[in-house]
């Protein structure tokens, strides 16, 4: 499953699945495998209708699931909800569920040119820490602020813009707890 899912730990394969950790080792244990389970499964790695495997017949093109909007969230910014994705894509190549991403409008220039006043990006919403040098969406002393964040030796963290009118900021290990993570920026989307 882990190699569909294009995944590594069983701590993420768990939380795809909506399980807990213990109750996957119980699986791998030769627990019980529910139906509910498999079809998780299915609906999450396979292009096969849950309509077609019960009932052999397909859904109409309104009710197929596979192209979902992505919920509004109470984030700062406009939430941008115009756009589908599929759930199994998602998973595949990001390694989250629909229900872990917000996709925002950006109200800021400062990563310009890489991202743009008014595109949309997708925020992975189960990051919390910073786990590798990336674009971050961050609230740090009241502001919102979209910013590469790079991982320093000393333990601190750097946040700059690409936009050369922001000055790079380090914030020191001991201040990085006052830095409210939103999310990872994993897609950005563009108007032509």
């Amino acid at each position: 499953m882990k190699e569909v899912a294009c995944i590594s730990t069983d701590a993420d394969l768990a939380r795809l699945l909506s399980i807990t950790p213990q109750a996957l080792n119980n699986l791998k244990r030769g627990g019980t495998i529910t139906p509910n389970l498999v079809f998780k499964f299915l609906d999450l790695f396979t292009d096969t209708s849950l309509d077609w495997l019960i009932k052999g017949t397909h859904p109409a093109p309104e009710q197929n699931h596979h192209y979902r909007g992505i919920a509004e969230a109470d984030l700062p910014w406009e939430t941008a909800q115009h756009i589908g994705f599929d759930p199994s894509w998602l998973t595949r190549v990001y390694r989250v569920t629909i229900d872990d991403v917000a996709l925002l409008v950006v109200r800021s220039n400062a990563m310009e040119p890489l991202v743009s006043y008014g595109d949309t990006v997708m925020i992975d919403r189960t990051e919390h820490s910073f786990t590798s040098d990336a674009i971050y969406l961050l609230e740090v002393n009241k502001s919102i602020l979209l910013r590469r964040v790079q991982l320093r030796a000393n333990g601190s963290v750097l946040l700059s813009a690409f936009n050369s009118e922001y000055t790079p900021e380090e914030i020191p290990k001991a201040q990085i707890a006052n830095i409210e993570i939103i999310g990872k920026v994993i897609w950005v989307g563009r108007k032509t």
